[in-house]
């Protein structure tokens, strides 16, 4: 477990109406939990919305000191302007680079908390780079846009697409990615998007990403659709909610 890398947990930017992520799990298992597990990462920072303070607060105090001991966790409560959510890309390029800078962290680890693998295979290779973005083919129906990327057949990255309607073979940024403290200061602070802006931002400024394929099902388990499907492939269900 390396002590120079922070897992940054992305839990905000979505309304008390959506699915709850935070509420998300396999076999009593949350899929935050799941990422947490598979990170080898000493430092974990979760970043949430106001309304779901109350579940942070008593998810940090009854596992800081037991199931996730070995760890040093810290929560924060995402900023927002006039009333809504201003998503993760700001937070991501200001936030967490300072904070890293403070406590002399090199390498940081961004995942959403909202996405299904059926295995974390490929997190030795993800781990070894300095910049890496983890893309998969999503098993199902897609109904929603998505970073779709396009690769060459060495399997390295030949285009980023962005949000368009992936095909049923497109690849698809996993919502994971991994860079560096230096290279986020380096690019400075975005004032909106996703975290799939910002990883193409610094894609198209110079970052030298590394491809990791994520060969194995997985599904973005996020919307109301999503989360039907998914409930039909792998028993994904969203602990004392019901869903449409």
């Amino acid at each position: 477990m390396s002590e120079n890398r922070v897992l940054v947990l992305m839990a905000g930017g979505y309304p008390a109406t959506a699915v709850q992520k935070h509420l998300l799990e396999v076999e009593g298992l949350p899929l935050f939990e799941r990422v947490i597990n598979a990170v080898p990462a000493k430092t974990l920072w979760i970043v949430h919305n106001k309304f779901t303070q109350g579940f942070w607060t008593e998810w940090f105090y009854a596992n800081k000191d037991t199931t996730f001991q070995d760890k040093v966790i810290s929560h924060f409560v995402e900023g927002d302007r006039q009333g809504g959510n201003i998503g993760p890309a700001i937070w991501m390029t200001s936030g967490v680079p300072s904070f890293s800078m403070n406590m002399e962290i090199d390498e940081v680890v961004f995942s959403a908390i909202d996405t299904y693998f059926e295995n974390f295979n490929f997190m030795d290779e993800f781990m070894a780079q300095d910049h890496a973005v983890v893309v998969a083919r999503e098993k199902g129906i897609i109904f929603n846009t998505k970073d779709v990327v396009d690769l060459n057949w060495h399997g390295k990255l030949k285009e980023w697409r962005g949000k368009v309607l992936p095909q049923e073979d497109s690849w698809v940024f996993a919502d994971m990615m991994k860079t560096t403290t230096k290279t986020l200061l380096v690019n400075g602070q975005m004032q909106a998007g996703s975290m799939g802006s910002v990883a193409s931002t610094l894609l198209r400024k110079g970052t030298d990403f590394k491809v990791v394929k994520a060969n194995c099902d997985f599904m973005d388990c996020g919307t109301k659709e999503g989360l039907s499907k998914a409930k039909d492939l792998y028993g994904v269900k969203a602990k004392g909610m019901i869903v449409a």
